[in-house]
């Protein structure tokens, strides 16, 4: 009777011990997606913008070779293929219109039916804007999804050219860039939702009923909940929602993952001290995904420790102006700044070296195997290439660039506290001569 008894408690206490870790199990992993489909959606947001302001760039030029030219001789097919970068696939032309109507484009093939087209005319569906951008100076206004008359979706961006011509201001005409709908958006987060398993729906803020109307739709399902991202294109508002396919949760792998801890409750005790070791022993800065101080540093003192290798650089980072992007352009710009930040000194030092990020925007690389001076500073050389770019939001824009400070082990020191405080007055060193630049500590001796 007494041996049925506990028995009878082992089953209860197994049940709701299982039950109960599965729940936890799988309300660990649902919140990891959603942290994961979160940051994917907002890291490829940042990236799209990112590519649609650089490809602007292809506007500026042509708007200053026309005002340079007064507006006489421009052949938009030899100059054409100056103002856009091959790379950016999605830009599906670049075109002129003098007083409103169309009267060059490039490429020319596939969009010959353009020519000729009277921007401003009632029967143009986008005349408002183009008016709007007429009148209004050196605006850029964004259109659309829209359908063209050649056939296909695209979201345009018109702006006003005009100069002085004998004295007097002269309102010359437009230019537009063309960008492919959805394809703009497929070199960013569309192709890495759907290479994940994500089903997705895209929806433009009506501006008049100030609804979302859905613009793109990929296995979407409604009843599902789904993690929802707002984002602006240069004034036009989108969301983007997704979801994994066939929903968050697989029902026959949790009563599986239930049964299976029910059957397997002596592991409990070393799953739980497993879990326990993984909190404690968390080596990644959440943020960036480089290695947190902590752990870099632990890993550096052991590596000095055991002389694995002869010789070593120890590198001190520090991104110029980045206060200026939080208060500026608001910290979750700075977020994306510093994840972009830790993958370019991933990707340029991803052998033989240790990348940590010691705190707020500064990171450490430990250069496992010193190579010579000359390859080490090209890869200097090209991390500070990288680096340098402008941060955009809007109408607001904070230019960013990289100090680097350099000491070398064991030639101008032997312990991982020396090394930084050589490094540390390289880097001062670089802040002092303008920034923008590396300094090792063996030349400011």
């Amino acid at each position: 009777m007494k041996h049925t008894t506990i028995s009878k408690q082992l089953i209860i206490s197994s049940l709701i011990i299982s039950v109960l870790f599965t729940a936890v199990i799988f309300y660990i992993i649902n919140d990891s997606k959603h942290r994961q489909l979160n940051s994917i959606i907002n890291d490829q947001v940042f990236y799209m913008q990112n590519n649609i302001d650089k490809a602007l760039l292809g506007l500026y030029k042509l708007e200053a070779f026309i005002i340079g030219a007064k507006g006489k001789d421009v052949n938009l097919e030899i100059i054409g293929k100056y103002l856009i970068d091959p790379k950016y696939t999605f830009i599906r032309n670049i075109l002129i219109a003098p007083g409103g109507v169309v009267s060059q484009v490039y490429p020319f093939k596939g969009s010959e039916a353009v020519i000729g087209l009277d921007l401003l005319s009632n029967t143009n569906k986008t005349n408002k804007e183009a008016r709007y951008a007429l009148e209004n100076n050196k605006t850029f206004v964004f259109t659309g999804p829209y359908e063209l008359v050649e056939g296909g979706m695209a979201i345009s961006v018109r702006t006003q050219v005009g100069f002085k011509e004998n004295g007097t201001e002269k309102n010359w005409g437009l230019i537009s860039i063309t960008f492919n709908f959805p394809e703009v958006m497929h070199n960013a987060f569309i192709d890495i939702l759907q290479k994940n398993g994500y089903a997705y729906k895209i929806s433009k803020l009506d501006p008049q009923t100030k609804k979302y109307v859905a613009v793109i739709l990929s296995n979407w399902e409604n009843e599902h909940v789904d993690e929802p991202v707002d984002f602006s294109v240069n004034g036009m508002d989108f969301r983007i929602e997704a979801h994994p396919i066939g929903g968050w949760h697989n029902y026959f792998y949790i009563i599986a993952t239930a049964f299976g801890l029910f059957f397997s409750i002596v592991f409990l005790s070393e799953i739980t001290k497993y879990l326990t070791n993984i909190r404690k022993e968390a080596s990644i800065d959440s943020l960036t995904g480089a290695t947190n101080r902590v752990h870099g540093e632990k890993l550096i003192k052991q590596i000095i420790k055991n002389k694995s290798y002869k010789n070593y650089a120890f590198i001190l980072l520090d991104i110029d102006h980045f206060k200026n992007v939080n208060d500026t352009l608001g910290h979750k710009l700075g977020d994306e700044v510093l994840k972009i930040s830790a993958n370019i000194y991933k990707s340029i030092f991803s052998k033989n070296s240790v990348v940590y990020r010691l705190g707020g925007d500064e990171f450490v690389i430990f250069l496992l195997d010193k190579e010579d001076i000359q390859n080490l500073n090209l890869k200097l050389s090209n991390l500070l290439d990288s680096m340098r770019r402008s941060i955009i939001n809007k109408d607001q824009k904070v230019a960013i660039s990289c100090s680097i400070g350099v000491a070398f082990c064991p030639d101008d020191a032997s312990s991982f506290e020396e090394l930084y405080e050589r490094a540390d007055k390289a880097l001062y060193e670089s802040k002092s001569k303008g920034r923008d630049r590396f300094t090792y500590y063996k030349d400011i001796n």
